[in-house]
């Protein structure tokens, strides 16, 4: 029992670091707040983009975590209202500067 709780929390922590896990309540503020500074790319709604958001994408893409409506809304690059791997590249292309 011990040892799946402990499991249990360790992904708990890891899924909080990546930014993959929102409560409602943290959802609802971080949108509140981001709506006027929304970055395309910014999966983890932390205002970089970086290597954290194509983690955060692509634990998504496989089912892992479930994305929010603002997620979703930063992790659609290229606006055809899905998100998969061509979201993903975008984000990689944004990062090294490809997309600039």
């Amino acid at each position: 029992m011990k040892k799946r709780l402990c499991a249990g929390l360790l992904t708990f922590l890891c899924c909080m670091q990546s930014g993959a896990v929102l409560n409602a309540s943290a959802e609802e503020a971080t949108e509140g707040t981001q709506k006027a500074n929304i970055l395309a790319g910014d999966v983890n709604l932390d205002n970089t983009i970086n290597v954290l958001d194509v983690i955060t994408l692509n634990r998504a893409i496989l089912g892992k975590d479930i994305l929010t409506s603002m997620q979703n809304q930063t992790a659609d690059m290229n606006q055809d209202n899905i998100i998969d791997s061509s979201d993903s590249l975008e984000i990689m292309k944004q990062i090294v500067g490809l997309n600039q």
